[in-house]
């Protein structure tokens, strides 16, 4: 009678073990998850050669935990990638890449995180770790802390009533991001429409190597 009922007992842990891990699976699969907010971009990347490579991308995002998908369809097959718990996977790519250099920017990790917290950051309802930092200037403005938004990603807006509309991300260089042509949403608050990125070889010098003109579907 012992055994039967030590069987019982582990047979139920068993299921309940498998029962979340299931679960914990499907929350985190931003694969097949149905989104919150979706919108559309077309980016361009600049090419080693100084040349812009063009390339139209399908974005998802998700709210809670932070998380974003995003979709492209390029010359040698689609890349699938997500933002997601403070990293960056790549998900689907072609075993031939038409330019590394342009996939490796497309998916840098430091710039698609921050990017996330800027396409979040005027939505409303978003919970960000606030923090402490200094303020930053850029282009003659000064730019207030407002909080962190991951590991090496901090956000930025312009006075008490500014939009959080700039990005300082550290990664394998220092990048800056700045959001602009902000369109008013009828429930969820603010969404910039253009974000320019820019690399930053020295602290008084700054490259714009990428641009997002975003689309809400």
């Amino acid at each position: 009678m012992k055994k039967l009922f030590f069987l019982f007992i582990a047979t139920g842990l068993l299921y309940a073990l498998a029962g979340c891990q299931e679960k914990n699976l499907k929350d985190s699969d931003k694969t097949v998850a149905q989104a919150d907010f979706k919108f559309s971009c077309v980016a361009k990347f600049l090419r080693l050669d100084g040349s812009w490579y063009l390339t139209e991308q399908g974005c998802e995002l998700f709210f809670e935990p932070a998380a974003m998908k995003i979709t492209a369809d390029e010359p040698s097959g689609q890349i699938i990638w997500l933002v997601d718990n403070g990293q960056v996977t790549v998900k689907t790519r072609p075993k031939n890449v038409y330019d590394k250099d342009i996939l490796d920017l497309m998916t840098d990790d430091a710039i698609c995180r921050a990017l996330l917290g800027l396409y979040l950051a005027e939505l409303k309802n978003m919970k960000s770790d606030s923090g402490t930092g200094q303020s930053f200037t850029f282009e003659g403005q000064v730019y207030d802390f407002v909080c962190s938004a991951g590991n090496g990603i901090n956000l930025y807006k312009k006075g008490s009533v500014g939009k959080t509309d700039l990005a300082v991300a550290q990664g394998k260089k220092k990048y800056v991001l700045n959001a602009y042509n902000y369109l008013k949403l009828d429930k969820d608050g603010y969404f910039p429409t253009k974000i320019d990125i820019y690399a930053c070889d020295t602290d008084r010098e700054k490259r714009l190597i990428a641009q997002y003109i975003c689309q809400v579907d």
